[in-house]
């Protein structure tokens, strides 16, 4: 069966996942940092925490490793799509060797 979300049961997911970390729960104002890649998981995960804890909380964070031609403009992409939702987002450069063999998992390890 297919249920609907709704704030509440985000809030009290991320507060379980957490660990009931005090940043995410009750009436903290602190930021809460989202890791967007501009994927539709990514994209839903940021878009629901915006309407969950509100905008001006949440910064959108998008990691360039510089290991394809596109990626910075696919990164800055990310940022036009949440601009006009008033989400903070920030593109984060890897700046380390570029790897020749197990690319995904190096920059994975990297993030």
């Amino acid at each position: 069966m297919v249920q609907a979300l709704d704030h509440s049961w985000f809030l009290a997911a991320l507060a379980a996942a957490s660990g009931g970390h005090p940043d995410l729960v009750g009436a903290s104002t602190a930021p809460v940092a989202v890791a967007v890649s501009g994927g539709a998981d990514s994209m839903a995960l940021v878009l629901l925490a915006a309407q969950a804890l509100g905008a001006a909380r949440v910064r959108a964070l998008s990691v360039d490793h510089g290991l394809r031609t596109e990626a910075a403009a696919e990164a800055r992409q990310v940022g036009a799509w949440l601009a006009p939702l008033g989400i903070a987002h920030r593109v984060l450069v890897w700046h380390g060797d570029r790897p020749h063999s197990n690319v995904q998992e190096r920059a994975r390890a990297a993030r």
